[in-house]
């Protein structure tokens, strides 16, 4: 797949993406509005097995939580047939919590 730059620039392809993961608000819209052909499953296992079908151009998913999916539950040969794009969709950043209780950690 070529280099995207925009949303926009996806309006060609069947994409397919995961009821409760958090997408961004333009994305939702772009998707509720038919500006994108996105299709919502409630299974990342068989959103899969729809792109290994040709039944969809792209899979919204983590590349991590993506790439242990298939390490888990497909054969390791179809590893080889896929790729991420390194553009993100959305980006979190993640934090931990500790109690104030802990001072710590090293003991």
């Amino acid at each position: 797949m070529k280099k995207w730059e925009k949303l926009s620039d996806l309006r060609n392809y069947r994409i397919r993406a995961t009821r409760g993961y958090t997408y961004t608000g333009e994305f939702i819209s772009a998707a509720n509005n038919k500006k994108l052909n996105v299709v919502f499953s409630t299974n990342d296992e068989i959103n899969f097995r729809m792109m290994f079908k040709n039944r969809i151009d792209i899979l919204v998913i983590g590349s991590v939580a993506g790439y242990s999916l298939l390490q888990r539950k497909f054969d390791s040969s179809l590893m080889h047939s896929v790729d991420f794009n390194r553009k993100p969709l959305v980006s979190f950043t993640n934090h931990i919590l500790f109690p104030k209780k802990i001072l710590n950690l090293n003991s």
